[in-house]
């Protein structure tokens, strides 16, 4: 689990770096500041794919071993796991579709952010459910 967690860190560490190369100015070479470029977004986007990649497991397999869905919305669903599988690959692709909506239409801090929260938000839950899964052996 601990291993599970440095690799998600890791993955949002080389997120929020700046990426240079395609951002820098023809005249002076400098970059521009701040996380941009489309390294930072596929990198989120990764992110957020693994983050509910390791909820739907980390869900069912403690669900599998008599734990309880605290999330009211998805109570139904956990006792059905394909179906809870593909609900949460929706919610990724739906969240990693609009940022590159946002994105195309030049709305790119926007997409940043929205990536970044929704990283940040399925990090308190894969840490959640790595502490509920420790629990529940």
């Amino acid at each position: 689990m601990k291993r599970i967690l440095a690799i998600l860190f890791a993955l949002g560490a080389i997120a929020s770096a700046p990426a240079y190369g395609a951002d820098e100015t023809a005249a002076d070479n400098v970059p521009a500041p701040g996380p941009t470029g489309r390294f930072t977004v596929v990198s989120l986007e990764i992110g957020i794919a693994a983050l509910q990649a390791y909820d739907g497991y980390s869900t069912v397999a403690a669900i599998n071993r008599g734990a309880t869905e605290s999330n009211a919305i998805m109570s139904g669903l956990v006792s059905h796991p394909p179906a809870f599988l593909v609900v949460k690959g929706a919610l990724a692709g739906v969240t990693i579709v609009t940022a590159e909506q946002l994105w195309r239409q030049h709305h790119r801090t926007g997409a940043i952010a929205l990536l970044l929260i929704s990283n940040g938000m399925m990090a308190v839950v894969a840490a959640n459910n790595a502490s509920v899964l420790r629990q529940v052996r």
